[in-house]
């Protein structure tokens, strides 16, 4: 049986990183409340096997990223011990504290911006959607990057280079169909439009 303390003291360090990341990955805050779920029993139920605890966080984002990618192969709902409920995070407006606009910046153009990256994520795999998430929006670097997916770093390049061009071709194709002004295919870029009141 793993050792909850030692679980919980691994788990601190990086459970509102992770948290955050569940809230990228999906449309509702329920749906971030159940992945995180699955994630952190996948993890109890895993710790075991972790032959070196400072791999903890590395090892803990990769279960975040399969239990996703399960997730969007099947709705799977799974059960946490209750005490394991103290991990979630941002239990208060949460959502709006990651999307509000900063007062500089025209709320309209944010929400707008926010459409079209939704636009572009909603082309990639799960696993793609997971990269281009923790590199795009939470600022993980490439060597963190490769040391989760347990790949080269040159891997990882290709892999967000390929995600960032079915990005930008799904954004154009939504342009294309659309009666907002057309979109230059060099406006695009990671799946955000650059201006995004050329849109009103």
């Amino acid at each position: 049986k793993p050792d909850r303390e030692q679980f919980e003291r691994l788990l601190g360090p990086v459970h509102e990183a992770a948290f955050r990341f569940c809230l990228r990955l999906c449309a509702t805050r329920a749906d971030a409340e159940d992945l995180y779920h699955d994630a952190i029993l996948a993890a109890w139920n895993g710790l075991n096997g972790l032959r070196d605890a400072e791999r903890f966080g590395p090892w803990f984002f990769q279960i975040v990223i399969n239990s996703f990618r399960n997730r969007s192969r099947r709705q799977r709902w799974s059960k946490i011990p209750s005490w394991g409920r103290q991990w979630l995070p941002w239990t208060k407006d949460d959502e709006q504290l990651i999307n509000a606009p900063s007062l500089s910046v025209d709320p309209r153009g944010r929400l707008d911006a926010r459409r079209w990256l939704a636009i572009g994520l909603s082309a990639l795999s799960a696993d793609d959607r997971s990269l281009i998430v923790l590199f795009e929006l939470e600022e993980h670097s490439v060597v963190e990057l490769a040391r989760i997916w347990k790949c080269p770093e040159g891997t990882i390049k290709s892999r967000l280079a390929r995600a960032r061009t079915k990005m930008r071709d799904a954004i154009m194709l939504k342009c294309s169909g659309s009666k907002t002004e057309p979109v230059h295919k060099s406006e695009v870029d990671y799946g955000l439009h650059p201006n995004p009141q050329a849109s009103e």
